[in-house]
């Protein structure tokens, strides 16, 4: 009786299995993507994250799931990718990318990324160190937080504190009266939410720092705590951290000095660009165009209309006789107003800006006698909305609209 051996599984078969894995991962996401899942494609995550769902776990595809919709403008995603990126292991530390996600996620009411936004002004992390722009974000995470407490007070600091603003952790740290058990837990804190000791040289100390993010830090993520979130302290134990040494009063005011040194004596950081989303802006401008055209449209129809019913004897409802308000109605309700949809505030206004120029544009040229419609208020409304539109692509497409536009 003869016996075969079962194949050995060499290292081209581990290669075909691993493209096999991350050809089905790039589907799943993609398939998410595509459907605009926000919810699928931070469930997948978390079950790469834990090693559940059938998957094994996989902290790099885990935080692929989360850039996908991060993308797709998820806070509680861009939060995570943020910390992915700012304390490295699956992916080189970046403090710039953490600071864009973090800055993503604030923006959307997100409380934990207002704190660590915060943090990085007060400690200089990529931003060059601003207590002013700090406070602006620590006032920012106290509202949405819900802290009733007072700016000043040592309520206020303990609720900030807790929330990990590290300002106020340090401060209590350093207070005397502090126990040690509560100096610890605030050294830790601080620690939870970007500050890295230093020594006298300004290097960083031997105190360990996280070189990954790890599932159970992660796990903190399920509790997006955005807008509206109460005010219960969030607690992030265990964000790659170990074990917290006992915090040294002595060490603590040379890194609080450091943070809010005078900004000429601090190595400048370059800047970053704006984003540019083609893809993003084209679909925002396109919505954007149709109004426009129906606005425009209904406008010079229904104006022409009017001058029939006025030549009859009768009058218009709302504008009464006045026929050539008509055109500039239909344009700011159904061209301008609803781009605030899919535009955020500042590029609509800085649009708006340009829209106002190319109407005072078409006022000009009306009063040079360079007539190209049939009457001055229709050049004027007709300049005014191709100059909106003009911004609205521009400004659009360098991260002006909204993720959700897409």
């Amino acid at each position: 009786m003869s016996t075969t051996k079962p194949e050995s599984s060499g290292p081209e078969d581990e290669a075909d299995a691993a493209d096999e894995a991350d050809s089905d991962l790039e589907s799943r996401i993609s398939a998410l993507r595509l459907a605009n899942d926000v919810d699928g494609l931070l469930a997948l995550a978390k079950q790469y994250r834990a090693g559940t769902g059938g998957v094994p776990r996989d902290m790099r595809a885990c935080l692929e799931a989360y850039l996908a919709a991060a993308e797709l403008g998820s806070a509680t995603a861009q939060h995570a990718a943020g910390l992915f990126h700012l304390n490295g292991g699956v992916v080189a530390r970046d403090e710039k990318q953490a600071a864009l996600q973090f800055r993503a996620a604030a923006d959307q009411g997100h409380l934990p990324a207002k704190v660590l936004l915060a943090n990085f002004y007060e400690l200089g992390i990529h931003y060059r160190a601003d207590a002013a722009k700090a406070d602006v974000w620590y006032r920012n995470a106290a509202r949405t937080a819900g802290v009733e407490h007072e700016p000043g007070t040592a309520e206020y600091a303990k609720a900030l504190a807790d929330l990990g603003a590290v300002r106020y952790c340090l401060e209590l740290a350093q207070a005397k009266e502090t126990p040690e058990p509560e100096r610890a837990r605030l050294m830790k804190v601080a620690r939870t939410y970007g500050y890295r000791p230093t020594n006298e040289a300004g290097r960083d100390s031997d105190v360990p720092r996280p070189s990954v993010v790890t599932a159970d830090a992660l796990g903190s993520l399920d509790d997006s705590r955005g807008a509206g979130a109460t005010k219960t302290p969030i607690t992030l134990s265990g964000v790659g951290l170990a074990p917290t040494p006992k915090a040294d009063p002595a060490k603590v005011a040379a890194p609080i000095a450091k943070a809010t040194e005078p900004a000429a004596t601090k190595k400048p950081v370059a800047k970053p660009g704006p984003k540019v989303d083609v893809g993003l802006g084209a679909t925002a401008f396109l919505f954007s165009l149709v109004f426009a055209a129906v606005g425009l449209v209904l406008g010079h129809v229904l104006r022409n209309l009017g001058l029939e019913k006025l030549e009859a004897g009768e009058s218009l409802p709302v504008v009464g006789r006045q026929v050539e308000a008509i055109l500039p109605l239909f344009v700011g309700f159904l061209a301008v107003l609803p781009n605030l949809l899919v535009y955020r505030l500042a590029a609509f206004v800085r649009a708006a800006l340009v829209g106002i120029a190319a109407a005072i544009a078409g006022e000009v040229l009306w009063g040079l006698s360079q007539h190209f419609l049939e009457t001055r208020v229709m050049q004027i409304t007709d300049f005014g909305a191709g100059g909106l539109l003009v911004g609205l692509l521009i400004f659009g497409i360098f991260g002006g609209a909204k993720p959700g536009s897409r």
